[in-house]
């Protein structure tokens, strides 16, 4: 099963948005708990890599419903904290 097997169509677009932030998260708490890459994540580790932008950072693709506290990146500009989390985590991939 791949990332994308159980999204339909239709919803892609979102579906990729969706995709991108549960992989950082995921990646982001093995790397935490300083487990060592395992193969089955070869996917989301991809994908965190492919939406790296030509400069080199990663956007902030969508925000969360609701209430937002503190807003710190407009949508569809680069993300600080995106791309702290995905550099973190493919030096861990990569290491």
């Amino acid at each position: 099963m791949s990332l994308d097997d159980s999204i339909p169509v239709s919803d892609e677009r979102a579906a990729d948005l969706l995709v991108l932030d549960d992989a950082l998260r995921a990646l982001d708490h093995f790397r935490g708990a300083g487990a060592a890459p395992d193969p089955r994540m070869a996917e989301a580790a991809e994908h965190v890599r492919s939406r790296q932008q030509p400069d080199g950072r990663w956007l902030l693709d969508r925000t969360h419903e609701g209430t937002v506290l503190l807003d710190l990146e407009p949508v569809g500009e680069p993300s600080r904290w995106n791309t702290l989390r995905a550099l973190r985590i493919l030096a861990w991939w990569d290491a």
